[in-house]
């Protein structure tokens, strides 16, 4: 590992603790006519913003474990095999629905069936907005430089003297 190679391996603890969070902003539909008046009067909210932090560890395990369940194998001969799709949506909906939930509401407790309910609900779209934030800030992109960091750290916390004579052997 070059010099350059350990000091950008140990930039990357940096990024990772410096995460920031991201605001999606989601349009609120009115669900009856006395919605829609108290949305036009400026009563209720016509607007609904989602603050997504970076994931916790204990998220991101609770992610992962959904995500692995997801089929790959939804494309033959280059397109998307329609049955597959349409399969994949009847089985693995409620998994996108809870990892965005996970995601948004991000502490220890399940995600509430209010969030759940109102997730259900909301149209692709917006939705998919929310899970592209979402998976963006579920760290599996840091959680791979984390473990650089630590291999890089492992090789930096060599003894100098061990270090000496590996790299006096190549």
């Amino acid at each position: 590992m070059t010099e350059f190679e350990k000091l950008q391996a140990l930039g990357f603890a940096g990024e990772v603790i410096t995460e920031k969070s991201k605001s999606v902003t989601i349009i609120v539909r009115p669900g009856n006519l006395i919605e829609k008046v108290l949305m036009k009067i400026g009563w209720m909210k016509t607007e609904r913003v989602f603050e997504i932090s970076p994931i916790l560890v204990g998220n991101r395990l609770r992610v992962s474990a959904l995500a692995n369940k997801i089929p790959n194998n939804l494309f033959e001969n280059g397109r998307i095999s329609e049955t597959k799709a349409w399969q994949a949506i009847q089985d693995y909906t409620d998994h996108f629905i809870y990892i965005v939930a996970v995601c948004i509401q991000n502490n220890k407790k399940e995600p509430s069936r209010h969030l759940l309910e109102y997730l259900r609900w909301i149209d692709d779209r917006q939705f998919f907005q929310l899970l592209d934030k979402s998976l963006s800030l579920a760290g599996i992109e840091l959680f791979m430089k984390s473990i650089i960091l630590i291999k890089g750290a492992s090789v930096l916390n060599v003894p100098e003297k061990v270090a000496m004579t590996v790299t006096d052997r190549e």
